[in-house]
């Protein structure tokens, strides 16, 4: 995802941002097995967008209605509807 929406020529880097470091980190970031060294490069990418700006923060409304008869429906962090383990009584 970063890679998509922060790297330059991202195909949804709505921001036209092309940082040099940014790109840099968001490579380091993919390629990196070790997890805390990967998340001392979360960190910094962290302190340059807060530096730097160029992000904004969109909260999308989002309201979902089941019934007693949906069983097993787990809303996702990405509030996009998965309907993969939801049965039907």
């Amino acid at each position: 995802m970063l890679a998509l929406a922060f790297k330059g020529k991202g195909v949804w880097n709505e921001s036209h941002m092309d940082n040099p470091r940014i790109n840099t980190l968001i490579d380091k970031i993919s390629e990196e097995v070790d997890e805390d060294v990967r998340l001392g490069y979360y960190h910094e990418l962290q302190e340059i967008f807060y530096e730097e700006g160029a992000l904004l923060n969109v909260q999308v409304p989002y309201l979902g209605g089941i019934t007693d008869r949906v069983i097993n429906y787990k809303q996702p962090l990405t509030m996009l509807p998965q309907y993969k383990f939801v049965d039907i009584l």
